[in-house]
């Protein structure tokens, strides 16, 4: 994952110089959405369903059994938060 987020680093930094047209448009979007989803698989420290970590192997329904949830603020900074669900 931290591999994969230090690309994507590396990915935004190079779509800066790209003039702006139609197809620049999705890459920003895919590239938005791979950054969003490399952020909530980094900060769940958990195994559950298809999300799989080496480094936490088993399900941690206590701490989280919830939603993270990504947006863009309007500074275009992803931020996370996490909303719990009611065992």
């Amino acid at each position: 994952l931290h591999r994969a987020a230090t690309t994507l680093v590396a990915v935004g930094a190079d779509a800066a110089s790209v003039e702006p047209c139609p197809p620049a448009w999705d890459v920003t979007n895919l590239h938005t959405v791979a950054t969003a989803l490399v952020a909530a698989a980094s900060r769940r420290e958990e195994t559950r369903g298809c999300h799989w970590r080496e480094d936490f192997p088993d399900r941690d329904d206590a701490r989280w059994h919830g939603h993270l949830l990504a947006g863009l603020g309007p500074d275009r900074v992803l931020t996370e938060t996490y909303q719990a669900v009611a065992v």
